[in-house]
């Protein structure tokens, strides 16, 4: 406001320590139906809330001696109102109507859980640990390390983030022990994989607590996470889960580019029109909308993200301005609210960030990343025709070490820097590699020896392709050798001979006879090409062909040119193949 508006208003400053979280528990205590299990949540607020805030938002580990320490690092900044508004959803999810829990152990553990996941929800990796020993400290109960845990104790083999309560058994047990068996897609396609871990169970479940709370303000949900944990799969795949006859889905990618515009008309092309002014998806149906990368989007000359303010009108108002000459309120019902962004790009306003129940995707530990790739590998070569001596789990699993060993060295090793602005290596450069060793098939890999060598020239294609000078390359390609030699000795003759070079090229021209033919679609295998003499005739034959229908290139087929095109081929050939070809001018 201006100082003209200013001088004609009186001013009333209230401070938001004045008011605090009180006045929300206590109307959110109250609407609680259960006299006996409001008086347990009463206690239990009272012994753990205003501690556990203390030391996570101020670091006060003692209020009574004053004992001081650095407050907790959250992946991005909350105030106590929104972690506590956080607790109470967490608790509502658990403490349903229909269980109508008022065992006092029970609760308590599910006061235990709601806390980890609210007030210790949006704490990085290394803080969890010290809200956990503060937490298991300040709730007096005795420490069980075996690996279920009654109710009225708490687990002591590791944070409270790595267990869940069953509550019809009473009782802690790790994520771990719940999760799914791996099971294949039914279209075969690589980007449709989705290997249960402990960590997909779990985020699942908190996305799944938040949006099942029914009648209590706001539902969204906020993941907040590294790229490569996972967010975007776990957010799809919960949207999937839902019940079509419920729930619509949609989803919105920001980018820089992103305007509010281009939200608004979005979200109103999926509502339907119920009166005058409101809208909402249609009858008896809820709309989840799943916004990734969500601080994205370019900040203003006066810091601020239009989409992002755009989102916050509508979830903390309920409504959007029409666009049009007369700028009339639609009011918009039945929504809820996934996001998920990487933190560090843009700093989102935390006005916005308090409408969202926040967690913190911590990286995956490194045996549930080794055990999707072994589970990928090894139910790939067992459900094919491959050779028995690939089917044994242990084949897959010395594959993914050695992926490991180099995937971990290249990540330490070779970080970006200005002049190699392109060194970004994550977890989706595994991926890709393990997508490359599963185009081999049983007609032309019919040893292990050959799968080593496939493994390896899809390593250098990841790797040591995206590397610009001759310390790194010679780096990556150390580094490859010595991991095949350790975990693949017998077959590390074949696997490291020159050159190294894959494709499905050899047989083109007979594909296209048949193709001009009239004939079947004859399939094109993956293979070694041995030498560049072997398939220097068939790109020979491609440029003649060309050149016979087209203005005539006259080019040198010679050695540096066959293997780029090799490189290129192969990935226009794959799936969602997408190149960036990064070299000075004149390179060709």
């Amino acid at each position: 406001a201006s100082p003209a508006t200013v001088s004609r208003c009186g001013m009333v400053y209230v401070d938001p320590r004045d008011i605090g979280w009180q006045p929300f528990l206590w109307k959110w205590l109250n609407s609680r139906e259960n006299e006996v299990e409001r008086e347990v949540i009463h206690a239990l607020c009272d012994k753990y809330l205003e501690p556990c805030l203390d030391f996570v938002v101020d670091g006060i580990v003692n209020r009574a001696t004053m004992e001081m320490t650095e407050p907790l690092r959250q992946v991005t900044p909350m105030t106590s109102l929104a972690l506590v508004e956080q607790f109470t959803k967490m608790l509502a999810s658990m403490l349903t109507d229909e269980r109508a829990i008022i065992d006092k152990a029970l609760i308590e553990a599910a006061c235990c859980l709601a806390l980890t996941w609210s007030i210790g929800g949006a704490l990085v990796q290394p803080a969890r640990a010290k809200f956990d020993t503060f937490l298991k400290k300040l709730s007096g109960l005795p420490l069980t390390a075996s690996e279920t845990v009654s109710t009225g104790q708490l687990p002591s083999s590791t944070t409270l983030h790595d267990f869940t309560l069953d509550l019809d058994e009473r009782r802690w047990q790790p994520w771990s022990t719940i999760v799914p068996h791996y099971v294949p897609p039914t279209d075969g396609k690589f980007s449709s994989i989705m290997v249960p871990t402990a960590d997909t169970v779990r985020s699942t479940w908190l996305v799944d607590s938040i949006m099942s709370v029914c009648g209590q303000g706001r539902n969204c949900a906020l993941l907040v996470g590294d790229s490569g944990t996972a967010k975007t799969t776990v957010a799809a795949k919960y949207l999937l889960s839902c019940d079509p006859a419920t729930s619509t889905a949609l989803t919105i990618n920001f980018s820089s580019r992103t305007s509010s515009r281009n939200v608004q008309v979005a979200i109103e092309d999926v509502l339907e029109k119920r009166t005058k002014d409101t809208f909402g998806p249609p009858a008896g149906k809820k709309l989840l909308v799943y916004v990734d990368d969500l601080n994205m989007p370019t900040v203003d000359t006066y810091g601020t993200q239009q989409p992002v303010a755009l989102l916050k009108l509508l979830i903390d108002r309920g409504y959007l301005y029409d666009r049009g000459k007369d700028l009339s309120i639609k009011h918009m019902k039945d929504m809820k609210f996934i996001a998920a962004m990487v933190p560090g790009r843009n700093e989102v306003d935390p006005r916005f960030v308090r409408l969202f129940n926040v967690f913190c995707i911590a990286f995956p530990p490194e045996a549930s990343i080794k055990q999707i790739y072994t589970s990928i590998l090894h139910t790939f070569f067992s459900t094919g025709a491959f050779n028995t001596s690939m089917q044994d789990r242990g084949f897959a699993e010395r594959l993914t070490a050695a992926m490991f060993d180099v995937f971990n060295a290249v990540v330490t090793a070779l970080p970006p820097t200005p002049a190699k602005f392109h060194y970004i290596f994550n977890m989706r450069d595994l991926s890709r590699v393990t997508e490359g060793v599963m185009l081999s098939t049983p007609d032309k890999m019919s040893e292990c020896k050959h799968i080593v060598r496939v493994m390896r020239h899809e390593m250098y294609r990841v790797f040591y392709d995206r590397l610009v000078d001759d310390a790194d390359k010679g780096f990556v390609g150390d580094k490859i050798s010595k991991a095949i030699k350790a975990s693949f000795s017998s077959e590390a003759e074949e696997a490291l001979r020159e050159p190294c070079l894959f494709g499905d090229l050899l047989n083109y021209h007979e594909v296209e006879e048949e193709r001009s033919a009239g004939g079947g679609e004859e399939v094109r295998l993956y293979e070694d090409l041995q030498d560049f003499e072997r398939f220097k005739p068939v790109l020979e034959g491609v440029l003649e062909k060309y050149n016979g229908v087209h203005k005539p290139m006259n080019l040198v087929l010679f050695d540096d040119c066959l293997g780029h095109l090799v490189r290129v081929h192969r990935l226009m050939r794959l799936p969602r193949g997408n190149a960036l070809l990064v070299g000075v001018g004149g390179s060709g």
